[in-house]
């Protein structure tokens, strides 16, 4: 099926659904409601002044509370216009627009972590603003290199869907309405990207083929810390010149360059050194330098007599660089040109290859997807027997022999798991699909479905080896997928309750093998909060014990009650009021974790303005139906409302950023690809 194109006529609010959030965030968290509230409450930041429609004194509180204004200040109205607004500005009060974010782990590589971040919802307002003034001054300083395989060329006009990435494939017209606004709230970014929209696509494109034709050798190159050591003054000298821009401050206060590099301070607390890494506004930050990078080194490289598409040819995705060239040169022009902007090179990942250009990991691939091609494929008679409708099919699936040739993959090609398991499980995953749609086009002999189901669960046992050696947010993704693509497969057909009991055993038993080998000194990690979130969707019988679960919390037992040991962060929280509820069997859990929130709350109660956790937080729990009123009372007092005002509070949304009830996470997940960007 082509993809279908649908338009995008939305508010500028989009940003927030696109260009604001890590990817690596928990399934439960989104921006929907957020964006949905800022649209129907037409909430904007003008330069100092942050407006909303007027309506009553406890939206004014809860607009205070959600941008980290003191509940102090005094709102204004504008009657001028053809409706009333409200609005505060903040040149005449104390509050400042700069915000903590909230920071956090996930894996990166195996024994490696990688920090993100999440802005304060007034700080991914203020990324509103900037996009809504500055959206064409954006394009055009991010298209003056030749050299970025990946920076915004326009602003999107449509959106896609593909129903081939959808986990349950829409039936019904009510279904396909639902689907189109999904998309709709899950936009992939605000810009239209050139040229590549993953790393890997180059490798295989036309551009690398000519230049391995052209060129002799290829050398890559790898920015060390790219976004921690980004200098943000170094914007304006991108784009004006160092000296200049040094020596005509004031001049510049008002231009794009200091707009931008003070709106990168404000979302991360005025820090002046490194970005956040994680939103799509810092790629697109550190474009604009790195493209001033690319062209002063097209510059030195010309004035030293080489030739553009002769003698080299360099291309840059993010912060990566690829040089073909035939002869050697001055390698150290490019560490020259990045130390103006205050970054290095990783020496560690320098790479150098000659012809023919295939790294181990692209033969890997190959391989992998030779492998799967032969290992999970139904094997279809030629003919339809006498009596039948439909031709016979068979499928066997050897986990021992799979493992087997996996690691044989690896080991001779000399790659690790976390190499190329991204692309493997993706692999698995279309691999399914095939095998469910094949299924439904064969004739249903006896002792079919105990075969298919065998060969699944064979299917399920290889994945989970692979992914168990190297976990990580987007392989996580990746293997929910598959899961719930089976487990929906299991709800749909009638193919016997033992057999998706098998699956789901199966499933259950490894991710809690999992779960259990993860340490848990400080919290869960996101990757499994992902795992938790599946193994909820397998029904009651299969859930976690409270031990086991407490443990993975690191909560501890003390006179038959849970305390929690370490401060849990905002995700963690969310992620196990989620996934506990209303249930009785974790009432020990549910009562450690609401102690544990009012004594953070209380503990926090000078720094709760401005901090983008605490806000996050706050907002969650008030509409959480699975916390106690005495405990949401504390924290709307905390803010400085009162606690009847609570109901009212509560109607303006029912949900904010995590989802408590009505969750569907097919649909999530399938959200997850369309926003995926690596």
């Amino acid at each position: 099926m082509p993809k279908k194109a649908l338009s995008i006529n939305f508010p500028i609010q989009r940003v927030v659904l696109s260009d604001v959030l890590p990817y690596e965030v928990p399934i439960v968290f989104s921006n929907r409601y957020f964006y949905m509230f800022l649209c129907q409450h037409d909430i904007k930041v003008y330069g100092s002044k942050i407006e909303w429609s007027s309506r009553d004194v406890i939206l004014d509180n809860l607009v205070k509370m959600l941008l980290g204004i003191s509940q102090e200040v005094t709102v204004e109205r504008d009657s001028t216009g053809p409706r009333e607004k409200s609005f505060i500005d903040v040149s005449t009060t104390k509050s400042e627009y700069h915000s903590v974010p909230f920071t956090f782990v996930t894996t990166h590589k195996q024994n490696q972590v990688r920090q993100l971040s999440l802005m304060h919802p007034k700080a991914q307002l203020l990324v509103v603003e900037f996009y809504d003034q500055y959206k064409e001054l954006i394009i055009y300083f991010t298209s003056q290199s030749s050299f970025s395989l990946r920076s915004p060329r326009r602003v999107a006009g449509c959106t896609f869907i593909d129903s081939r990435t959808q986990i349950e494939k829409p039936d019904t017209l009510d279904t396909l309405v639902e689907v189109s606004g999904e998309n709709y709230e899950n936009l992939r970014s605000f810009f239209v990207y050139e040229k590549f929209s993953n790393v890997f696509k180059f490798y295989e494109s036309e551009e690398h083929l000519q230049c391995e034709r052209d060129f002799r050798f290829l050398t890559k190159y790898d920015i060390s810390g790219c976004f921690d050591g980004i200098y943000t003054h170094s914007l304006p000298w991108a784009i004006y010149g160092k000296n200049y821009a040094k020596g005509h401050m004031s001049r510049l206060r008002n231009s794009f360059a200091n707009k931008f590099d003070s709106l990168m301070q404000r979302v991360n607390y005025n820090e002046t050194n490194g970005i956040l890494i994680g939103p799509e506004v810092s790629r697109i930050f550190s474009e604009i330098i790195l493209q001033s990078v690319d062209a002063e080194v097209m510059a030195k490289l010309m004035e030293n007599g080489w030739r553009p598409d002769e003698d080299f040819k360099i291309y840059r995705y993010v912060d990566d660089y690829f040089v073909f060239y035939n002869n050697e040169g001055n390698k150290m022009l490019l560490q020259e040109v990045l130390k103006r902007f205050k970054l290095s090179l990783n020496k560690g990942k320098e790479e150098t290859l000659s012809r023919p250009m295939i790294t181990p990991i692209s033969i890997a691939k190959k391989r992998i997807s030779d492998l799967c091609d032969k290992a999970l494929t139904y094997n279809i008679a030629g003919e339809v027997k006498d009596g039948e409708s439909l031709p016979r099919g068979e499928l066997y699936i050897n986990r021992s022999s799979l493992v087997t040739d996996f690691k044989s993959i690896l080991s001779t090609s000399g790659v690790d798991y976390g190499d190329v398991l991204n692309y493997s499980l993706s692999v698995v995953e279309r691999k399914v699909g095939t095998l469910i749609d094949v299924y439904a086009k064969i004739e249903k002999v006896s002792g079919l479905d105990k075969n298919f189901s065998k060969a699944i669960e064979s299917l399920m046992w290889f994945v989970f080896f692979i992914y168990a050696v190297s976990p990580k947010v987007n392989t996580t993704i990746k293997l929910c997928r598959i899961c719930q693509r089976i487990m929906a497969f299991y709800r749909i057909h009638p193919i016997g309750l033992s057999y998706g009991s098998l699956i789901s055993q199966v499933i259950y038993e490894r991710c809690r093998s999992i779960i259990d080998r993860y340490p848990y000194d400080k919290g869960a990690r996101i990757e499994v909060m992902y795992l938790l979130v599946l193994m909820g969707q397998l029904g009651r019988k299969y859930r976690l014990s409270e031990n086991l679960l407490a443990r993975c919390f690191g909560f501890r037992e003390f006179e038959g009650a849970y305390i929690v040991k370490n401060e849990l962060d905002y995700f963690s929280i969310v992620t196990l009021l989620f996934y506990v509820g209303k249930k009785v069997r974790y009432s020990r859990i549910r009562v450690a974790l609401e102690s544990s929130i009012v004594d953070r709350f209380t503990r926090n109660r000078g720094s709760l303005v401005g901090s983008s956790e605490m806000t996050h937080l706050a907002l969650d729990l008030l509409v959480c139906p699975y916390v106690s009123s005495d405990t949401k009372n504390v924290i709307i007092s905390l803010y400085g409302m009162a606690a009847s005002d609570l109901s009212g509070f509560q109607s303006y949304n029912d949900y904010w950023f995590t989802k408590w009830a009505d969750f569907d996470f097919s649909k999530e997940l399938d959200a997850k690809v369309s926003q995926e960007v690596y």
